[in-house]
């Protein structure tokens, strides 16, 4: 038997983490079943559980490569950058992010899993804030914690615009409103519809 590369592992793996995600996005957690996984991923079931044991363990192998993507994303820009980011993230990938709540909030045994996951995106929230504070992009009066939670709502809010309606409506204002409010500012004054 042929031995297989650890480079051509890696391949697959990876091909199957995007194809799941587009299956979880197009059917949710419950009705991706194996035959759809094989469908989304072009892998059969035995290529699928040889890198993931169970369909849990494919959801969450997808959700924490979502988190080390989305924490190197909070760690490397503004808040302006991020949010834009946000806004304009695939929405396949915004819906597994709202699958993802739903499932944390109603399963217990995926909640207890998934929390262990969390702490990466808080980490990297942190250093946001730590760096928007530096660069005089955060008030004096607003606590750290309270800046987070606000760049963390809005976040969720462009995410979930983004997953139900394939776009954010009115992005860039929201994204100079967030920002001004955070400053300590006003609000970016009078707006201009785009396009």
């Amino acid at each position: 038997m042929p031995k297989v590369s650890q480079d051509y592992l890696e391949a697959q793996r990876s091909e199957i983490l995007e194809g799941a995600r587009r299956c979880f996005a197009a059917h949710g957690y419950e009705e991706a079943t194996v035959v759809r996984l094989e469908e989304a991923t072009g892998r059969s079931r035995g290529a699928i559980f040889h890198h993931f044991p169970t369909k849990l363990d494919l959801f969450l192998a997808v959700l924490e490569r979502d988190a080390e993507r989305e924490a190197a994303r909070w760690e490397t820009g503004s808040v302006a950058d991020v949010l834009a980011g946000l806004a304009a993230e695939d929405p396949d990938w915004a819906t597994v992010v709202v699958e993802q709540s739903r499932r944390r909030r109603t399963d217990p045994t995926f909640r207890a899993r998934w929390s262990r996951r969390t702490t990466l995106v808080r980490s990297a929230l942190a250093t946001l804030v730590a760096r928007e504070r530096t660069a005089a992009r955060v008030a004096p009066t607003i606590p750290d914690e309270v800046a987070a939670r606000f760049i963390s709502v809005v976040g969720d809010g462009l995410l979930l615009q983004r997953a139900i309606l394939g776009e954010v409506p009115h992005a860039p204002e929201v994204i100079a409103l967030a920002t001004a409010a955070l400053s300590g500012g006003s609000g970016p004054g009078p707006v201009t519809p785009s396009g």
